[in-house]
């Protein structure tokens, strides 16, 4: 009896493989096995990136694009549907959910913040909350990242700047959260030192959210300035990455600096937009930056050109052979997005002023808002 159960089962098992073996070759032959180049086909998400180690030299990248929900708006506009089938941030997907049409996020009842405007110690959390003056932390627990956060503020809205002065301090770690600043300030809305950022909704006052060290932004929309003394303004940037080891990355940010909200009755002559996006080395090496995915805003009308407010260039990279540290190193600029706008070349004269082949730099797959190329100037 166990000998017969044994040719059995024995039977039973090569009859499937000889099922399964016969199956695989039919396959074959109705041309079920094909070589395909995914970066080659047409995508609803994802972007083709360089991958050196991939067959054909490409791959796809896929990211959030933003956020879940629905898209709001067109033409580039805030909020819009991006190229990689997400939507590009704007007033459904950043700042604290206001419950808008085609945001997905849970709406948030906001209460009154009752703690320090400096925050001296970790472990804090601000939800929910309307907080009505600058934050200050100046507590540290040792790390640079945003796993091991020090404070951390999400789901409310800042009416005022969040900052840290110090490297050693942080890290911050700042989500769906909107930074009102109202009128003028003396500080970037959010920086500079170990700060990292989702879905932040950040206008007014100086608008920008610069790094000196340890920075990350993603998803986030950076508009509406006040336009006051002479500063020379931008969404993002920087003047110099002040460790070696630190890094700078914006991923899927809505960049646009030159529509002004606000600004003061006498403002000064010099008083503009630099860029969207800027780097400058004045007190650091501009190093270790990345930046993908992200829209520059261009000036959209004559009325805006003629104020003499809008960029010069969109794109300032930091290649300034008069600054102390001229020369950026590793700077990674891909897949970004430039709005011709009334000019039709994003900023008065040209979307980037430079660009410093070598030295770990790289620019790939940037392009005009019609999908025109745009190749390193």
């Amino acid at each position: 009896m166990m000998l017969m159960t044994y040719r059995s089962g024995a039977f039973t098992s090569l009859l499937a493989i000889s099922i399964s073996v016969l199956l695989v070759f039919s396959a074959m032959a109705l041309g079920a096995f094909v070589s395909v180049e995914t970066e080659a086909g047409t995508r609803s998400g994802g972007s083709q990136v360089s991958d050196s180690t991939a067959s054909g030299g490409n791959a796809v990248k896929f990211t959030t694009s933003g956020t879940s929900g629905s898209c709001v708006g067109s033409g580039n506009a805030p909020g819009s549907p991006d190229p990689w089938g997400g939507c590009w941030p704007g007033p459904q997907n950043t700042g604290y959910p206001h419950g808008l049409a085609g945001d997905s996020r849970t709406p948030v009842t906001l209460t009154n913040y009752t703690g320090p405007d400096t925050i001296a110690s970790c472990g804090v959390v601000i939800d929910s909350k309307i907080v009505n003056s600058d934050l200050l932390i100046t507590a540290s627990n040792g790390t640079h990242s945003p796993n091991t956060p020090c404070v951390t503020i999400k789901n409310s809205l800042i009416n005022g700047t969040i900052h840290t002065d110090d490297i050693s301090q942080g890290p911050v770690v700042i989500m769906d959260t909107e930074i009102a600043v109202p009128g003028s300030a003396w500080w970037a809305s959010l920086g500079f030192y170990n700060t990292f950022d989702w879905r932040v909704n950040s206008h007014g006052g100086q608008g920008v959210i610069k790094c000196q060290a340890y920075c990350e932004s993603h998803d986030s929309w950076v508009h509406g300035m006040y336009l006051e003394n002479n500063y020379h303004y931008n969404a993002w940037g920087s003047n110099g990455i002040e460790a070696a080891d630190a890094a700078f990355v914006i991923d899927h940010g809505y960049a646009d600096c030159g529509g002004f909200a606000g600004k003061s009755a006498n403002p000064g002559s010099d008083a503009g937009c630099s860029a969207d996006i800027g780097f400058y080395g004045d007190f650091a090496p501009v190093r270790n930056v990345t930046i993908n995915n992200t829209y520059f805003a261009p000036s959209i009308s004559s009325a805006e050109y003629d104020s003499g407010t809008q960029p010069g260039y969109c794109f300032n990279p930091g290649y300034y052979p008069g600054k102390p540290y001229p020369n950026p190193s590793n700077f990674v600029f891909t897949n970004n997005v430039f709005g011709r706008g009334y000019t039709n070349k994003c900023g008065q004269y040209d979307a980037s002023n430079t660009w410093l082949n070598g030295n770990g730099n790289v620019w790939s797959g940037n392009k005009w808002d019609d999908g025109t190329a745009i190749n390193a100037p």
